[in-house]
Parts: C-alpha cells; structure tokens; sequence
C-alpha cells in the first residue's frame, strides 16, 4: 500500500454518526464564511506589515514638511504638475535613448 491509499471501514457511517443534510449544508456555509474571513484577516496583517517595512522619506515631525501642508496654493501647484511628472518619468523609462 501506498503513502497515499487508504482504506474504508465499511461499517462507517451506519450505526457512528447520524447524519443531517440540512445541518452540513449550515455548518459548511459558516465554515467557509469563518475561512474568508480569516483569510481576509491575514491578507490584511501582510500588508500591514509590508506596509511597515517600507522607509518613508517623509516625516510628520519635519518642519519643512509641515510648512508645505499648510501652504495651500503650493500643494495645488505640486498636484497640478503630477500628471506631467509622471508622463516624463514613463517616457524616460520606455524611449529608446
């Protein structure tokens, strides 16, 4: 016999366990919402942590940082030139020299 065959007992299921459909359908309902969101739960604690690992540049206690917050027509103006930043930077990367 193999690592991967198994036997049977034929008598399971006749006189052990009495069996309810609608009750199976229930719990297999619930036990696969309880995996999702376990899944959900572990997906969102990875990213968590990848989120974590990265090195931010920016520093919410930087002086400089805060000063630009707080000017606001400098925020629209460096958010008004994003679309055109990020042209240069796709063509810098995907022209040939």
């Amino acid at each position: 016999m193999s690592s991967t065959d198994f036997e049977l007992d034929d008598n399971y299921g006749d006189d052990d366990v009495s069996f309810d459909e609608s009750s199976s359908k229930i719990s297999a309902k619930e036990s696969l919402e309880k995996r999702r969101l376990i899944d959900d739960l572990l997906a969102q604690r990875r990213l968590e942590k990848d989120l974590k690992d990265f090195d931010y540049d920016i520093d919410d206690e930087d002086p400089q940082m805060e000063s630009f917050r707080r000017n606001g027509q400098l925020m629209d103006e460096i958010a008004e030139e994003i679309p055109e930043n990020l042209n240069e930077i796709y063509l810098m990367y995907h022209t040939p020299n």
